[in-house]
């Protein structure tokens, strides 16, 4: 375990704050881009299973299909930002840092300060992101549990960020993987 002054052959252990901050600049990277992506997509798929759907021609139909590309990005807007976070989860375990991370110069080393495999890196990122792939698959499978346990995996992981507030300034998902966060 590494104190408040350890080293890598890359630079110190990311300090609390820091690792806020890339956690802030992440989120609303995930918010911005998910919801915009998620509500274009969302409302041409949408617009367009309604438009296939719907031979009519004329006002009414028009109708129907604004109606859908509308509903279809309201949904998008509330799915989009979990698949973009699933997204960050796979950068992340194949790079060991986010795009925040490597805007401030932060990256995952195994808590030894050497370099951590992409194995390490993806068990990690998967504790990490847990809340929006179980969110994901709750719905992909329309099973209720692993939205449930979603909501149960956010609350343990927000109350184990604390834990990066003591000496080893690990969060709790770097203590069950081994790793913890260093400057670059």
């Amino acid at each position: 375990m590494y104190s408040r002054t350890s080293r890598n052959s890359y630079g110190d252990v990311v300090e609390p704050m820091k690792r806020v901050l890339v956690g802030v600049l992440d989120g609303i990277f995930i918010a911005v881009s998910g919801t915009v992506f998620g509500m274009l997509f969302g409302g041409m798929v949408a617009r367009a299973h309604i438009a296939a759907g719907n031979e009519s021609t004329g006002a009414g139909a028009q109708g129907v299909e604004a109606l859908g590309g509308v509903l279809g990005g309201i949904l998008g807007f509330i799915i989009g930002p979990f698949i973009i976070a699933v997204v960050f989860m796979i950068i992340e375990g194949f790079f060991g840092t986010t795009p925040a991370g490597k805007l401030l110069g932060t990256k995952v080393y195994r808590d030894d300060g050497m370099e951590a495999g992409k194995g390490i890196l993806f068990i990690r990122s998967a504790m990490k992101y847990a809340p929006a792939w179980l969110f994901l698959l709750g719905l992909l499978l329309d099973v209720d549990f692993f939205v449930d346990l979603s909501d149960y995996a956010f609350t343990i992981l927000f109350a184990g960020m604390f834990v990066a507030l003591g000496e080893s300034r690990q969060t709790l998902y770097d203590l069950a993987s081994k790793t913890n966060v260093f400057h670059t």
